[in-house]
């Protein structure tokens, strides 16, 4: 559906829609005066739960397939009742149904943010000007179910309308918080795309969730008489959290379904740059403050999405910043089990810092010592052949530093590959004599 409606010319999109309008399952005849569609359970906010929408299996996919309809729209394709719109798709990913479904559903939120005009003609009956579908979708709804409130004190906030994450009630569903803060990660990849301030707010917000993995150790400390049970609430928090770290790679990431050029997407030039170099120093921050807390490797988790895709004129012009995160990030990975592409990524940034001649390698030269220790280590990294490939790879890219500069690490080197040359895997023994060779 996506792919069909792409191609099709303007006329035919706008048939298009009302066809798929008409296949709506809760659509009904109040919506041409405006009348709400959210008249099935919602989400409640305090001692109340979800009542999701039971819909029949038939019906969750009919909105699905509308949400591939709205996906590939125009820009100037009018949505009328759109406020109605807007909370079908979000009671769609906060239900029961198919995660596929809920996918679908907040990829099509984000692209109709992404898409939505500045202004509107108020004679254009249900048709919200931007900042009223993003105050409809982000205050309203989704910002309510991960929990949120805005600090008093001047001094904790980030912005004149920051938004700051305070977890929830501990007995919420985490499954539909955590689907909320995917949904939260799309738009903001709508906002960010087309250049709208209102993405810093949405980048604090999955900031401060990142942050907030750490309360759960004061929490744990207070509650040692209580009936709580701190292992469920740390593994809820981590969860939230890695949805947090998750949707900055979202909101960074080329989407190949959604929000592409393909997709008549608004895109603002060089929206990726902008975006790393903002958050670099508020992520840098982060960690700092955070210490030995929890939630420093949710952070460097965060840090790996946005460097593995940043582009590499970026990563070098924040290059000095970043190399010591990198540095200090693949100590924190090196003993992970599950997220080993996190690590990769540190190594394929250095890497690419490593090799570039006009700037990096000067860079580089001033941290040889700790680079090197740190390759030596992820060399024999046991959970993943590629990450000890590409660290092999940063070793022999290292040689062109220098050589006052590296021989006092020469035996540090051929003592870790060495025992590379042995690995289990063929390429890595490969790599592993190619290294051995030029030191």
């Amino acid at each position: 559906m996506r792919l069909s409606v792409q191609y099709c010319s303007e006329e035919l999109q706008k048939t298009v829609l009302i066809k798929a309008l008409d296949m709506l399952p809760i659509r009904n005849k109040n919506w041409s005066n405006g009348t709400s569609i959210a008249s099935v359970p919602h989400q409640v906010i305090g001692n109340a739960s979800l009542n999701s929408i039971d819909r029949p299996n038939e019906d969750e996919w009919k909105i699905a397939l509308f949400a591939s309809v709205v996906v590939s729209l125009r820009p100037k394709i009018v949505l009328h009742n759109k406020k109605q719109i807007l909370e079908m798709f979000i009671n769609t990913l906060l239900g029961k149904g198919d995660s596929m479904i809920k996918e679908v559903a907040s990829q099509a939120l984000g692209s109709m943010i992404n898409k939505c005009p500045v202004e509107v003609d108020h004679a254009m009956l249900g048709v919200l000007t931007l900042d009223q579908a993003i105050h409809s979708v982000l205050e309203e709804s989704l910002l309510k179910i991960v929990g949120n409130h805005v600090p008093q004190d001047p001094s904790e906030m980030t912005s004149n309308n920051a938004w700051s994450a305070e977890l929830g009630d501990i007995h919420d569903d985490i499954g539909v918080q955590i689907q909320a803060v995917t949904a939260v990660a799309w738009i903001g990849k709508g906002l960010a795309m087309r250049g709208h301030g209102k993405i810093s707010d949405v980048a604090m917000l999955l900031l401060n969730i990142l942050r907030s993995s750490s309360s759960v150790c004061a929490m744990s400390s207070q509650n040692n008489n209580c009936k709580i049970d701190m292992d469920e609430i740390r593994n809820e928090k981590y969860l939230l959290a890695q949805a947090a770290a998750d949707g900055l790679g979202i909101i960074m990431k080329d989407s190949k379904t959604s929000l592409n050029k393909d997709c008549y997407a608004c895109i603002r030039p060089l929206y990726k740059q902008r975006f790393f170099t903002s958050m670099i120093p508020i992520l840098a921050l982060a960690i700092r403050e955070s210490g030995a807390s929890p939630s420093r490797y949710m952070l460097y988790c965060a840090l790996a999405h946005l460097i593995s895709e940043a582009p590499h004129i970026a990563l070098l012009a924040e290059a000095e910043k970043v190399i010591p995160y990198i540095l200090e990030g693949i100590l924190v990975l090196s003993n992970d089990t599950v997220n080993k592409g996190h690590l990769q990524s540190f190594l394929l940034a250095l890497s690419g810092i490593i090799v570039d001649e006009n700037y990096g390698r000067a860079l580089v030269a001033e941290h040889v010592s700790t680079i090197i220790s740190r390759l030596v280590v992820v060399v024999n990294y046991p959970y993943s052949m590629i990450v000890r490939e590409t660290a092999l790879q940063c070793l022999g890219a290292m040689v062109t530093l220098p050589y006052t500069r590296i021989f006092p690490m020469r035996g540090q080197v051929l003592k870790a590959v060495s025992k590379a040359l042995d690995d289990r895997k063929r390429s890595v023994r490969k790599e592993a004599v190619r290294c051995h060779h030029v030191w």
